[in-house]
């Protein structure tokens, strides 16, 4: 599993504190997951997948990346801009009932 994290770190030119920082998910999962002490819950896991526009089955096999090139490449302009990547760090943190709830307010809204 590490593997593929340290690739999408280098695809998206991050390092792990930020991922750290912007999904909530404390620096030492990170590092515990690195050495294979344990592996983060599904929760943090799905924080993670969110920032870098993948599925959680990709972080954790390699398959099934679900998320399309465009969806990395709008995730990294979000990265770039520190209103949006606030944003962004914000939704991330929710629970997943709130998430959806604003996913659902913003399809409403977009049409």
């Amino acid at each position: 599993m590490w593997k593929i994290m340290e690739e999408l770190l280098e695809e998206r030119h991050v390092k792990v504190s930020q991922v750290a920082k912007a999904t909530g998910v404390n620096l030492s999962t990170f590092t515990d997951w690195k050495t294979g002490r344990c592996h983060p819950k599904i929760e943090k896991m799905q924080k993670i997948a969110d920032y870098f526009g993948v599925s959680v089955e990709y972080i954790t096999t390699g398959k099934d990346k679900q998320f399309s090139d465009e969806s990395a490449e709008l995730a990294a302009k979000i990265r770039r801009v520190p209103e949006l990547q606030d944003a962004l760090s914000t939704l991330i943190k929710l629970p997943e009932e709130d998430r959806q709830l604003i996913y659902t307010l913003i399809k409403k809204l977009n049409r």
